[in-house]
């Protein structure tokens, strides 16, 4: 007898930041914050193991609530969307290219006045910006610095030529690589790759992800089409709220959205639209925010914080490059607090959290502590089966 596939009552399509760690890290995540959850509630859900699908376009892992009395329904069918291999490409690894690369991007964002328009609409964002070029500077005076220091400290030694110079250089190269892994682990090489990938994109150079993006967008409504969820979110975090944005205009203008389009949400966490969107270059991405304000417009919620200095809180990213967007709102902004999640309490501990406050969206927390806003108890609310047999827009 032909085993019955199940019902899939939400499915979510996440699309991450630029990140190269991939499926396997975000499945990883998953599964802590979905055991934390079950903790708190106490709702008997089992994880399934991550697959491949859809020639490798994407990844998925599934949610059941065990003793549901219906064996049939898949409560939560999780899609994250692969574009980890082209962040990995383009993820250099080369201290001076990376420096090179650097010293071309600061002409846009400080000799063009890009950082002072990103300033005018988040002032965390720009100083985050302002980072790696402080960071580099700095790097740049103690290693002068501590090589002239050493060098001076052997010559006063009567140190033989070249054993002075030799010893300066070898300060200089400590001071620089202890710098870089510095930089590493607080995350702001991790910003300026993100920076140079963005301003990459502004220019037009997007061929790749928009190749992707098109077989993502027709292999969604391929599997929408075969396998119909009740209620689907696209869900875009940090850098990948662009990426989900040019994901969801590239859905739009394929025959058969229309058959998806009263089951669709979009989700945007920490957004950067603004970061993209305020160059004047980026007609692609501009011409992809006009289709999103097309009739009928798909329900859309940005959640950010003031917490967060790494994305744009309650900007609308039409308004920062000139778009027209027509009333209400879009998309519905909602601010949360970030800070009591962690228990962080002073501006140092604030600043050192980054990287943790801006993941944060994704985790779960007790009710008192999680602002309105749980991202777990969003994506595993109970789904409305019916809304499978919802007649499709004509």
């Amino acid at each position: 007898m032909e085993e019955k596939a199940p019902m899939i009552g939400r499915r979510v399509y996440y699309v991450s930041g630029f990140d190269p760690r991939g499926a396997p890290y975000y499945h990883g995540f998953f599964a802590k914050q979905l055991n934390t959850f079950i903790e708190r509630t106490g709702r008997p859900l089992a994880l399934g193991s991550r697959r491949k699908a859809e020639q490798g376009l994407l990844s998925r892992w599934q949610v059941r609530e065990e003793g549901s009395g219906n064996e049939h329904v898949c409560d939560l069918d999780y899609c994250f969307l692969h574009w980890d291999d082209i962040v990995r490409r383009s993820w250099m690894r080369d201290p001076l290219r990376l420096l090179w690369s650097g010293l071309l991007m600061c002409r846009y964002y400080l000799l063009q006045g890009a950082l002072w328009r990103i300033g005018r609409m988040s002032y965390p964002v720009a100083l985050c910006g302002l980072a790696p070029v402080i960071v580099t500077l700095l790097t740049v005076l103690a290693a002068v610095l501590a090589a002239y220091l050493m060098g001076s400290l052997a010559r006063a030694m009567q140190l033989v030529a070249p054993l002075p110079g030799l010893l300066a250089f070898a300060i200089a190269l400590g001071v620089t690589v202890g710098a870089w892994q510095l930089a590493e682990l607080l995350g702001v090489v991790w910003m300026f790759r993100g920076m140079q990938f963005t301003r990459l994109l502004g220019q037009c150079d997007d061929g790749e992800l928009r190749q992707r993006l098109v077989l993502q967008a027709k292999a969604i409504l391929e599997l929408e089409q075969g396998e119909p969820a009740a209620e689907i979110l696209v869900v875009g975090h940090s850098i990948g709220s662009f990426v989900m944005a040019m994901l969801v205009a590239e859905m739009r203008r394929q025959p058969g959205f229309a058959a998806i389009a009263p089951r669709l949400s979009l989700l945007t966490l920490g957004q950067s639209l603004p970061f993209l969107a305020e160059q004047a270059s980026a007609k692609a991405f501009h011409l992809d925010l006009e289709e999103l304000t097309r009739e009928p417009r798909l329900p859309w919620r940005d959640v950010s914080s003031r917490d967060d200095f790494l994305c744009f809180p309650g900007v609308d990213p039409y308004g920062c490059c000139g778009l027209r967007n027509p009333p209400p709102a879009y998309p519905e902004m909602d601010l949360i607090p970030l800070c009591q999640r962690q228990g962080l309490t002073s501006h140092w501990q604030l600043i050192k959290g980054q990287l943790g406050l801006h993941f944060e969206y994704l985790a779960t927390a007790e009710p008192e502590r999680s602002g309105g806003f749980d991202y777990m108890e969003l994506v595993l609310r109970p789904a409305m089966i019916a809304a499978q047999a919802r007649p499709s827009l004509a």
